[in-house]
């Protein structure tokens, strides 16, 4: 393997992550120990779950949340991953000491891995959403159809009526 072959693919990680941290440190909300709540891939999961439940029209806003908060998700994990990681451990004498540990280059790409394996399986569930919004959107269609149809039939027999 080649020098640069090893190179480039870092680089662009490298760049990926930097801009990550500079554009959370933009936005402070999504910092660790913000005042907002730190989103977790349940309640990410979860909310695609609910929203299959909804009509189209607010499935369609709830989606376009969802998003969002996927990529407050994603920069959250980001920064967990390349930054000191806090833990809690007990001591010698029993008593529980919180510290924080910076992650090495194996657990930094375990760390990364699993948050892209996290968006594989949320893409896959968001499908699923999608789908399903498609086959209601359909359904709407029809509905509309039938009725507009119904209702020029109406319109007909009442003007032949008055030819009788």
């Amino acid at each position: 393997m080649k020098a640069g072959e090893i190179i480039l693919p870092n680089l662009f990680l490298l760049i990926f992550l930097f801009s990550t941290i500079s554009f959370a440190q933009s936005n402070g909300d999504s910092l660790p120990g913000s005042k907002k709540s730190l989103i977790q891939e349940e309640d990410l999961l979860k909310t695609i779950e609910n929203l299959k439940n909804k009509n189209y029209d607010d499935a369609i806003i709830g989606l376009g949340e969802l998003d969002k908060a996927l990529d407050q998700f994603v920069e959250q994990e980001n920064l967990e991953c390349i930054s000191e990681v806090p833990y809690t451990y007990l001591n010698d004498e029993g008593i529980r000491v919180s510290a924080k540990k910076k992650l090495n280059y194996k657990e930094k790409k375990v760390c990364l891995k699993k948050v892209i394996e996290f968006r594989i399986t949320f893409l896959k569930h968001k499908l699923g959403l999608r789908k399903i919004l498609l086959k209601k959107l359909y359904e709407k269609e029809q509905k509309d159809l039938q009725d507009s149809f119904e209702l020029s039939e109406r319109n007909l027999l009442e003007a032949l009526k008055k030819f009788k």
